[in-house]
């Protein structure tokens, strides 16, 4: 039909940003929440209730899932004697298996909250050849970003306790409201990386998954008049921006 409308529409995703909020880090080290306790940092140690880290840090806007509380000791934790090590199926230390972070609201430790920014250490060791893959995801389990750390470098031998502690960070990437830490182990004779350092900055509550219904949309023009410019109209109590334009066919 010669006085059809074609409706182009774009979705606009894009949204403000709000003010970026403080930055808060995670050191392991005392005094620790009641009743968190710190164990051996060896991989396949069986991890008992007390230093299983899971919503001891609700307050600060974060709970983690397969992680322990281990003491690496002086010289060997990049912040002091304690870091955290994930744990496997068995219910082991196990520098195979992957840590979850997830943000929630500080008041109330279950509301989802976006981060903008995460970060995390590796121990001061070096030179395993193990990796170490940062992934941060939306709420809906869109993948935002990755960044991975091979770990490489050695301390030279006049200097065999140097410090080789990298810190692995999610930023520019948008909004995130879960990041997933997955080690590797190159060689379990060598063991794996333990990590440190969890640092993060809330930026809000996390959006709701994307779920655009759109019904038919109908515009009339009276014949001969000019077609509207391109605007914007909002969309729904999320006030989405959509952009539109209107072409005719024929």
């Amino acid at each position: 039909d010669d006085n059809d409308i074609e409706i182009k529409v774009r979705i606009g995703l894009g949204a403000p940003r709000p003010p970026q909020g403080p930055t808060t880090v995670l050191d392991f080290e005392p005094p620790l929440p009641s009743g968190l306790v710190p164990m051996s940092f060896f991989h396949g140690t069986p991890v008992p209730p007390q230093a299983r880290v899971t919503t001891q840090f609700a307050a600060l806007g974060i709970l983690m899932g397969n992680a322990a509380v281990v003491n690496l000791g002086v010289g060997h934790a990049a912040s002091g004697s304690n870091g955290i090590s994930p744990v496997g199926g068995n219910g082991a230390v196990d520098y195979t298996s992957p840590i979850t972070f997830t943000f929630v609201s500080p008041t109330d430790g279950l509301s989802p909250q976006s981060a903008d920014y995460f970060a995390i250490s590796t121990d001061r060791a070096g030179g395993s050849q193990n990796t170490v893959r940062v992934s941060g995801y939306a709420v809906d389990g869109r993948l935002v970003g990755s960044v991975s750390h091979l770990e490489t470098e050695r301390c030279p031998p006049q200097r065999p306790s140097c410090d080789l502690s990298v810190t692995i960070r999610l930023q520019g990437i948008g909004q995130f409201h879960r990041v997933i830490v997955q080690p590797s182990v190159s060689n379990p004779a060598d063991g794996g990386i333990a990590l440190d350092l969890v640092s993060f900055r809330l930026a809000g509550p996390a959006p709701p998954a994307l779920t655009t219904s759109l019904g038919s949309l109908s515009f009339i023009f009276e014949e001969g008049g000019e077609m509207p410019p391109p605007q914007n109209v909002l969309v729904g109590s999320t006030g989405v921006p959509l952009g539109f334009t209107a072409t005719t066919l024929g």
